[in-house]
Formats: structure tokens, sequence, C-alpha cells
């Protein structure tokens, strides 16, 4: 036998010959079981980063927007990230990947989500073949493969339903992705061990089993339940002809625990971290727990409900809790079906492990565990419909002849035979409708994804006032200059749920309209819980230092310090209040210490100047606080007039949908730069972009094609700035000026603001 044969079928040597027969086929459905999804997910490329989540994970997340860095990734181990309620290392090095790879743009995290999922999608094939290998004493038997139209039809029936949107196409949602990829990997290296024919294989493949699970539990805790499906699998197996089970292998009960018992611990550490986590970040108290077990029926139903109709998807869906009378008869069928399906565990025992699957990830989600602000989500179908595929196999294998134990059986027809009967099968001409109904589906359903303001179009109608949709309201105001109908916006958020969050989102409205010390009167009269100390912090502060309190400012941002995570962006900003307030009142050697630990000044640097202010008052101008970082400007621009400084205070003015400055102000600052900076200089295409930015603001079309036209051709072709100041020409043309919004670019079609009110 050639060497690679040997290898694919080391560890089930009388099927070496019908893998021979059948591996044109099997390769070609390994190959399709990647790529539909890939395709399909495809256009997901073209998104852009949506306000929940996507802006605090990636955007603005200090561990992702430096890249790969040893440094960063003993971080994400080490510091948790304050806006992820778990422990989620592994999630924070995959973003650092891809803008070390790829560098920093949506389209690139989109991509590596499409990737995962599509290899989660041949992963699952693979697995489902081999269960329907093991779990069919008929095809063993005959020498006959596993069914392969089934296991792939199956295997895409998950990757392609709608359902998986939600994980695939949000950006913050790759720990789904992650963890099913290596809960999918971990299933495989554990199917190995327990039928490797040799020592060194069994620790092997045993080995790389628990690493794999590890590296799923860094990724998302949801895989918990795994060693618990572990369990039952292995007391399901049917003995495998010439490779004796694990337990048979290690001669009894207590050595196969020992095997197991890694997992549960590993299982239980993530279990008690996410605890404590949620604990830490969770300002809502709980439900009653015997409500919470009432609601469990109504939720699967939910589940279900979406998985035979996916329609109505929605980011955000109503919270209920249903009456212990209701949950109570909502449970019997379910209570009847788990009766019945362990009955029939040894004759149909892919039907009961799938089951079991579904129940034990789906558990947690089901509002037994207390989740803040989302009872059900799509998302929390991802890991649980995998055993839907599993427990559908069932219906694929010879009827009668599935079994758990090694009996006689009936030899079968002819492989062609075989193949022409199963897929000429009705079951398996309506999985096919299926698979091809989810794709449609999933393509109408995908595009909600572009966007934050597509993405809020759904539940918008469905909750109008849900508290998610008029944050996001309320911000976009702000960033308008529209502060009365943001805190209308926050207003009627506070109506739908009451929460500190909230209280503390609606502060910068106060400062706006009423002026810093009403804003700094309404904080010291609402003191904060401990979690939100430092956000707390910097607004008071933030008012204390434009109020000239610079002691006062510089005593709230130290006592804040402590219960500031590493890597947090208050964190930063407080090191930064921190550094000004010893400015002003006179003490360089400490507003130098503050500086350095911010990261405002170069380690060898040995004095404070103005211009090292800069990021504090660039922060308050993004947190539409924008009077103090006006003057701000106005004076480093007198002060310290230089290129780069008067360059980033005209792209600042310039490019936001609301400025307190004149339109001009920031084309005579642009025009100093140029003015400053010799004409050889390879910073002039960067000036020459600002300068057409502020003169679009200012209404000169003409005259901002003709700068940036100018820098356009001052830059090689293989320059990386050439696509944005494309694109920018573009909009000039139109008579349409460049803007952005949380720090990204806008596209035309959004300038029109909409509070939905």
């Amino acid at each position: 036998m050639p060497f690679r044969t040997r290898f694919l079928t080391a560890d089930f040597p009388d099927f070496s010959a019908s893998v021979r027969l059948f591996r044109p086929r099997l390769v070609l459905a390994a190959v399709l079981a990647f790529l539909l999804p890939l395709l399909l997910y495809l256009p997901a490329i073209r998104f852009e980063f949506v306000t929940l989540d996507d802006f605090s994970f990636v955007a603005t997340n200090p561990l992702v927007i430096g890249g790969f860095r040893l440094s960063a990734v003993r971080d994400a181990f080490l510091a948790p990230v304050p806006t992820a309620p778990m422990y989620i290392p592994l999630l924070w090095v995959s973003y650092m990947l891809d803008v070390s790879l790829f560098g920093y743009h949506p389209w690139a995290f989109h991509l590596t989500n499409i990737l995962l999922h599509s290899a989660a999608s041949l992963l699952l094939f693979l697995l489902l073949l081999r269960l329907a290998r093991r779990f069919s004493p008929a095809c063993a038997a005959a020498r006959r493969p596993s069914p392969v139209a089934p296991c792939f039809l199956l295997a895409l029936l998950w990757a392609l339903h709608p359902l998986r949107v939600e994980s695939v196409a949000w950006v913050s949602e790759r720990k789904d992705c992650l963890s099913v990829f290596f809960c999918l990997l971990t299933l495989h290296a554990w199917l190995s061990a327990r039928d490797a024919s040799s020592s060194p294989r069994r620790i092997l493949h045993g080995t790389a089993a628990l690493l794999l699970f590890a590296l799923g539990l860094l990724s998302k805790p949801s895989l918990v339940p795994l060693p618990v499906f572990l369990a039952l699998l292995e007391w399901l197996s049917p003995p495998v002809t010439g490779c004796p089970p694990i337990k048979n292998r290690f001669s009894g009960f207590l050595p196969l625990l020992f095997v197991w018992l890694p997992f549960c611990l590993f299982a239980a550490f993530s279990a008690f971290l996410t605890s404590a986590f949620h604990a830490e970040q969770a300002s809502l108290p709980p439900p009653p727990l015997l409500s919470r077990l009432a609601t469990i029926p109504t939720v699967v139903l939910f589940y279900l409900s979406k998985t035979l109709l996916p329609r109505g998807l929605s980011v955000l869906y109503p919270q209920w809790t249903a009456p212990l009378w209701l949950g109570a008869i909502l449970a019997l069928p379910f209570v009847a079906a788990a009766v019945w399906l362990f009955r029939r565990r040894a004759s149909a025992p892919l039907l009961f492990l799938g089951a079991a699957f579904a129940a034990l990830f789906l558990l947690p989600v089901s509002g037994l565990v207390a989740i803040s602000y989302n009872l059900v989500a799509d998302r929390y179908s991802f890991l649980p419909a995998i055993g839907l595929s599993i427990g559908l196999l069932h219906l694929f294998l010879p009827s009668g002849e599935t079994q758990t134990s090694p009996s006689p059986v009936r030899p079968l027809a002819a492989p062609s035979a075989f193949s022409r009967f199963w897929l000429g099968s009705p079951l398996l001409a309506f999985l096919c409708c299926a698979c091809a109904a989810c794709a449609v589906a999933t393509t109408l359903h995908l595009p909600v994804w572009r966007d934050s303001d597509a993405l809020f179009l759904p539940p918008r109608r469905l909750l109008p006032d849900h508290y998610t949709i008029r944050i996001y309201d309320a911000r976009l105001a702000r960033a308008h200059g529209d502060f009365a109908t943001a805190r209308t916006c926050s207003a009627r958020a506070a109506g739908a749920l009451s929460d500190y969050y909230l209280f503390l989102g609606d502060v910068p409205n106060v400062n706006a309209l009423d002026g810093p010390q009403a804003a700094l009167s309404l904080l010291l009269a609402n003191p904060p819980p401990n979690t939100s100390l430092p956000h707390w912090s910097v607004l008071a502060a933030s008012a204390q230092l434009a109020l000239d309190r610079p002691g006062d400012a510089l005593a709230t941002a130290t006592a804040a310090l402590p219960s500031a995570n590493a890597g947090d962006i208050f964190r930063k900003v407080l090191l930064q209040i921190a550094m000004i307030a010893s400015h002003q009142l006179g003490d360089d050697s400490s507003a130098l210490a503050f500086a350095r630990k911010a990261g405002a000044v170069p380690p060898d640097a040995d004095g404070i100047v103005p211009g090292h202010f800069l990021p504090y008052y660039a922060f308050l101008w993004s947190n539409d606080d924008r009077l103090p970082a006006l003057r701000y400007f106005r004076e480093l621009a007198e002060s310290s007039p230089t290129p780069s400084v008067l360059n980033n205070i005209s792209w600042i003015l310039a490019s936001a949908f609301y400025s307190p400055a004149p339109s001009s102000e920031a084309v005579a600052y642009a025009r100093r730069a140029l003015d400053a900076l010799p004409l050889d200089s390879p910073l002039r295409p960067t000036l020459l972009d600002t300068l057409s930015v502020a003169l679009a603001n200012d209404g000169q079309f003409d005259d901002a094609v003709s700068a940036v036209s100018d820098a356009i051709a001052l830059l090689p072709p293989s320059s990386l700035s050439l696509p944005a100041m494309r694109r920018r020409l573009s909009l000039y043309r139109q008579s349409l000026p460049y803007r952005e919004l949380f720090g990204d670019p806008v596209s035309p079609e959004k300038y029109a603001f909409d509070p939905h009110l």
C-alpha cells in the first residue's frame, strides 16, 4: 500500500480499500464543504465595523491596534479587557495577528471570521463521516465508507443556516468561530486517541485533544460542557474492529477517569473565571432561580422556531420571563423526549448524542445562567446547532442496524447500488432543498451587518426604545452637535432600562447643554459602583480641569488609577489628566512620570510641553466635549505651530460632522502647515490631503480636487495611502465633503442625520 494511503487509514486498516475507491467523491465533498460557506459569506469582507463591541474589542483596543507583540500577548493573558466579561485571550491574539498580517482594515477581520467558519464546516463534515462509520456496523461489516452525501449536506445545513450570520459577519463574535473550530478539532483528536492502535499514538492524540480543548476555552468559555459530551461519546461508542476502546485498553474505569479528568479541571477553571468576570461586570441583579428555570422551555422553543423558520432575525430581541406554571407545562414534552431518547440510546446512539450535544451547549445560554441584557441571541445557537446535524445523521444510516455492540450483520449490495440507494433517498432530496433555502435566507440576511445603521433597522421595528438603539442614537446625535436630541434618546433608553452606564452616557449631554459645573454636580450626587469608577472619574476630572481646578482633577484621577485595568482606555486618559493637572500645579517631575506611564512622551524625554497634551484633548473632541478641546487646539497652534501640529488640528476640525470652529479656520491651519514645510518634504502629500479635506469642508470643492490630485501625483503607485485619497477625490467631484464618525470614514449615504425619534 502506498505510504499516503497507509497514513490516512492507519487507524482503520479494514477501510483502506474502500477509501481508495471513494476518495475522489470524498475529496470533492470536502472541498465543497469548505468553499461553499466561504463563497456565501465572502461579501462580508466589504462590511464595516459596527458600534456593538467592534470599536471596544478592535478599533480602540490598545492590545489589538499595535499588532502582534510579545508584550501585547502577555497583557492579553494577564490583563483582562474591561469591555469583555470573559477571559478570552486567544481572541485578542487572533486580532493582533490580523493587524500584523493584513494591516488595520475591517476586511481583514471579516475574512478571518469567514475562513474559520469555512474550516469548521469542513471539520464538521469529516466528524460526521467518522461518527457514521463508528455507529454503523452495517457499513463497517460490508467494508463501505460512510455515506458521504448525507454527511456533506448535514454539515452544510449547519454552515449555511442564517442563524450563523451573526457569529460570522460580526467581527466581535470571532470567539464563536474560534471556539467551534477548536471544539471540532478536539473531538477529532479524542476519536483518534480512542481508536489508535499503539500507545504512542494514544498519548499523542490525547495530549492534542487536551491542548485543543484548552485553546477553545481561551477563545470562549462556551466549551465548558464538552467533557460531559466526551463521556457520553465514550459510553455509547462501540468497539472498533482491531482497536479495543480506551477503557478496555487501560483495563478499567479508573484509568479512563484519569484520561478524562484533566478536561473536567480545565472546564471547571474556565467556568470559575467566567463567573468571576460576569460578577465583576454585571450591573443588573440576575432574576430569581425559579424564574430562570421556568423561562428555559420558552427559550428552547424560541431557538427551535428560529431554526425551522428563520424569519425576523435580529441582533436584539425582547427580554421576557415565564411564570412557573407555564414553564412546567412547556417542559413536559421536552422531558418526555429526553426519556424516549435515553431509552433508545442503544438502537439510536447518534440521535441521543445529537440531542445531548444540543442540550449541553444550549443549557448555559437558555436562561439558566444570567447574562446581562441578552436572554436570547442568534449567536447562542452557533455551537448547539451542531447537535442537530449529529442527530439527523441517524436518519441516513442503514435502518435497524445502528447499534453500540458488535453483532453479525447482513452484507450490503455492491458499492454502486449502495450509493444509488442513498443518493435517491427522499430524505436526501429534502436535505438538499433545506440547504438551498438556508443559502438563500443567509444571502438575504447577510447585508444587515454591513454597518451600524443597517444593523439597527430590524430591531428598531421590533424594539424602538431598546436601550442599545437609544444609546447609539444619542451618540450619533452628539456627534452631529444635537445635544438636546441626545438627551431625549438617553432618557428613553433609561426608561427602558435603568442602569448606571446609561447615566454616565448622559453626562456629556449635561456638560454640553448646562456646562461643566452642572455635569460635575450631577456626578458628585451619583457616586459610582466600583466597576464604573474609572469612567466616572474621567468625566469628573475632565469637568474639574475645565473649571480650572487642577488639584481636584489630580486627586480624582490618582484615586481611580488603582481600579483601572492595564490597557483600559480610561486608565490612559486618567494618566493624561494627572499629567496635565500636575503640570498646571507646577510639579513637572510628577507630570513627566504620569506622561511616561501614559505613553505621551518618549522614554528619554526630560520635560513636558503643551504638545504632549494633544492626545487628551483629541479624546475630548472624539467624545463630543469640543469647546475645551478647541480652546486647546487654538493655543497649541499659536505656541507650537509645527507642520505636524497644524496638520493634525486641521484634520480633526475638518473631518467632523460638527465643529464649534468656522470651517475657514481648518483651511487656515492646513495652509500654514504647508507653508512651513519644504517643497521636497516626503510629508507634502499628507498635508495636501489634509488641505483637500479642509477645503471640501469649507465648500471649495474645485480647490479640494486640485489639492488631493497634487497629493496623488506625488505618491508612488505602491503607496498605501492612494486608495483613501482616491475615494476622497471621488467625494469632492460629487460636491461632498469627507466625514469621519467614531474615528472611521463615513459613506455619503449616511451623511444625513436621522435620530429615529
